[in-house]
């Protein structure tokens, strides 16, 4: 029997759901009724969680699928100290009984709020992604190009060495060996496993200052560490020898423009 006949039907319907949240090479599996579910070689667990009413609307404000969850979920410990980055939630709808599965909602993790014993997972439609602004080139003194993006062109793998956490303080840890005067880091980030980043705001001696903290920075643990950019003349020429694609203009007149060098489109 397929899915949209027990979708009608009043007295064979006993719908359930699964939930497949995915963190790079993590899979978590949940579903809403209370019987394990093995889908596609995966076993769903019962888990006690609710969530709002899937719906559309021209708003993103209003497209927002609330899930709650008790607090030691595994999905919400991710971001207990700091965004873990890409979370991918697809939500499956079956009927006990049944082999009929569709997909009925795709969408990724935006927010994780804790209150007392329950943590509220906030997503989001995966085509809300392409909600942004185009991409423009802009006429400022400092190189306009994301380091390590397809306007810079530079090789993030030519520019990054392996250290292992020795000690951590907050947000600042010290990692050996580091081979690297102060200053080299800054602007930078450090990579754990293929997944997790963490800008670093600031490099001195040994001691690297990050934007935030994960569950996976911990004391032995070995992380990727990659060059930063000043974004200026000096920087792209002389540290990574790229300034046939730097993309600043240091030479605006200093009277251009009611805005003094800011960017002008």
């Amino acid at each position: 029997m397929t899915l949209s006949v027990f979708e009608k039907s009043i007295h064979d319907a006993r719908p359930l759901e699964l939930y497949e949240f995915s963190h790079g090479l993590q899979i978590f599996t949940y579903t809403s009724g209370d019987e394990v579910v093995s889908f596609q070689s995966r076993t769903y667990t019962p888990a006690a969680l609710t969530r709002s009413a899937i719906g559309s609307s021209a708003e993103v404000s209003k497209m927002k699928l609330d899930i709650e969850v008790t607090r030691d979920n595994d999905v919400a410990k991710l971001f207990i100290r700091s965004h873990p980055g890409p979370v991918k939630l697809t939500i499956y709808r079956v009927h006990r009984g049944d082999t009929d599965v569709v997909t009925q909602w795709i969408g990724r993790v935006v927010n994780v709020e804790f209150s007392g014993l329950t943590a509220k997972i906030t997503c989001e439609p995966i085509y809300t992604s392409i909600e942004r602004a185009g991409l423009r080139g802009m006429f400022q003194r400092l190189c306009r190009h994301a380091l390590y993006d397809s306007g810079c062109t530079l090789n993030a793998a030519a520019f990054r060495d392996t250290a292992t956490i020795t000690s951590i303080v907050e947000s600042a840890i010290t990692v050996v060996p580091m081979n690297r005067a102060s200053g080299w880091y800054t602007g930078g980030y450090i990579e754990v496993g293929d997944v997790e980043k963490k800008m670093i705001r600031d490099h001195t001696n040994d001691v690297l200052t990050l934007t935030g903290m994960t569950a996976s920075l911990k004391v032995g643990v070995t992380i990727n560490l990659y060059a930063g950019c000043a974004h200026d003349r000096n920087a792209c020429l002389n540290k990574f020898n790229n300034f046939d694609n730097y993309g600043g203009f240091e030479f605006i007149p200093n009277d251009m423009g009611p805005f003094k060098g800011d960017p002008i489109e």
